[in-house]
């Protein structure tokens, strides 16, 4: 089932049943629904979020040693990086959610590439902010002061798990739900969802929220961001800024559009909006907003878009200064890198087979020209494949290939350093179109994604071997063809405070 089937399947759903109304305790719940839907159907398996119930004894073993391994991580980045550990007392401007899968290498500590910019913009004004941190993934040192949440958030799961008598009681209101689960099985989708593993989940959200609402109370913050709302702690910390009266922004990590299940085509939702969803959008350009603003116009109070631009890539427009020269003379220096060569991105991403690099693949590095050099970035949420991925390619004959630097590197200096960037359906491909290099998608997926830069020519779509390998010429002889960046590069400082005199306009001024 292609992007579209999907999208079309969730918009029947919301068309012919009164998603908009069913309730676990007063929240409403399709937004979770909805999301883990499309998750399941985008990578054939339910989100961890929701799918966390289901499996056998060696997958709840795993589970359990990845818990205690997060623990003892946390225990040791809290110790080694204690100076960057932020208080929650004080009182702050701003909070921020990250997701740690975005923080990369950077000037000697690890840099969340969507919330620092930001966190820098308000310390240059003389706002104080709060960065939290969930997953187990704590890298130090930090950029900047944060504090790690896993652990809080852990209890919170393990609570959940054991308090089946407030579960069992809960207050459900899911009309037609049955009728919901017969569609999914018409369609021949195996996503199962009970009312009990709602329940649960829905009960796991509201102490999320909870643990959140503790924490606004003590900072009462003005504004609150995040990136990557649509996982079960984001939805909690969306619903706690409603219940609080904080407007929350989304600021965009990634392709969005119509066929996003948690940014495209909402045709059904309250009058009021819906609890798990953000207040505003921060988005790249107009076209994520145009995807956005054509399903909020009843709800525009409660949910809408903001073009910001991408505030990472804006701070490597300056060529001059010290972070873009340092970078570049990195880039320069990796081992057979040159001018007269044609340096090709490929950027994998987690689902693939193969760890991440199919076998037809590495057939087609194998059997490129030699005057072709691969750079090959694991994508942060699979960095464990990294050693797998170097194994693979060790056994290429064709030697011009890179996995560290391009993996380690900043992604803003290798794209201003490659002629063509490959991939299945990663999002770089709007990045790489702003620094002018056109892409070569391998997926359905990448070709319904990415209906603007296909139709402008900045990616093409190839499905075997052969037509790889002519995609990739063709596109590095367009590269100086398709003329200026088409994406214009957004002023971030000015549109973080823009955004913030709305916010104190519409929101702060109003509750006075």
């Amino acid at each position: 089932m292609n992007l579209s089937e999907q999208m079309n399947l969730i918009n029947k759903i919301e068309t012919e049943l009164p998603v908009e109304s069913w309730t676990i305790n007063g929240i409403h719940i399709w937004p979770l629904i909805r999301i883990s839907l499309g998750t399941y159907l985008s990578y054939d398996e339910i989100d961890n979020s929701v799918a966390d119930q289901h499996g056998n004894s060696a997958k709840k073993i795993a589970q359990l040693k990845a818990l205690i391994k997060g623990q003892a991580d946390y225990i040791r980045a809290y110790i080694t990086d204690f100076s960057n550990n932020a208080q929650i007392k004080q009182k702050v401007d701003a909070v921020f959610l990250g997701d740690q899968v975005s923080r990369i290498y950077f000037n000697e500590s690890w840099y969340d590439r969507f919330c620092d910019p930001f966190i820098s913009v308000f310390k240059e004004s003389g706002k104080k902010c709060l960065h939290m941190e969930p997953l187990h993934r704590c890298l130090t040192p930090r950029y900047a002061p944060g504090v790690f949440i896993q652990p809080q958030l852990d209890y919170l799961k393990i609570r959940s798990l054991l308090a089946r008598s407030k579960v069992n009681n809960s207050k459900i209101k899911l009309e037609d739900f049955k009728i919901f689960q017969r569609m999914i099985e018409t369609n021949n989708v195996n996503f199962q969802l009970s009312f009990n593993q709602l329940a649960q989940y829905a009960y796991r959200l509201r102490l999320y929220a909870d643990f959140f609402i503790k924490i606004f109370v003590d900072v009462n913050p003005q504004i609150a961001f995040i990136v990557s709302y649509y996982g079960l702690e984001g939805m909690a910390f969306n619903l706690a800024c409603h219940e609080m009266g904080i407007p929350s922004v989304d600021i965009q990590h990634g392709v969005q559009g119509d066929l996003h299940r948690a940014y495209g085509r909402w045709n059904k939702l309250p009058e009021t909006g819906y609890e798990l969803l953000p207040t505003i959008f921060w988005v790249w350009s107009e076209v994520e907003a145009k995807a956005i603003n054509k399903w909020n116009e009843k709800v525009k109070r409660w949910h809408w878009p903001f073009i910001g631009g991408n505030p990472w890539l804006n701070l490597w427009w300056d060529d001059e200064n010290s972070i873009s020269v340092y970078y570049k003379n990195q880039i320069d220096n990796i081992d057979g890198f040159s001018e007269s060569i044609i340096k090709i991105l490929l950027t994998l991403q987690p689902g693939i087979p193969n760890h991440g690099i199919p076998e037809w693949l590495i057939k087609v590095i194998d059997s490129s020209p030699s005057d072709w050099f691969w750079l090959i970035r694991v994508h942060p949420g699979m960095l464990q494949e990294r050693e797998n991925i170097k194994k693979l390619i060790a056994a290429c004959s064709h030697k011009m290939v890179n996995v560290d630097d391009a993996t380690d590197l900043p992604l803003p200096s290798i794209l201003k350093s490659v002629d063509v960037h490959v991939t299945c359906h990663s999002s770089i491909v709007i990045e790489a179109q702003q620094y002018g290099v056109p892409s070569v998608a391998f997926s359905d997926m990448g070709k319904e994604l990415y209906l603007e830069q296909l139709k402008l020519g900045w990616l093409e779509v190839a499905y075997s071997e052969d037509s790889l390998l002519a995609m990739i010429r063709q596109q590095h002889k367009k590269k100086s063809k398709l003329g200026s960046i088409l994406i214009q590069h957004n002023n971030t400082t000015a549109n973080i405070r823009l955004l913030m005199k709305y916010v104190e306009k519409r929101f702060i001024s109003n509750s006075c």
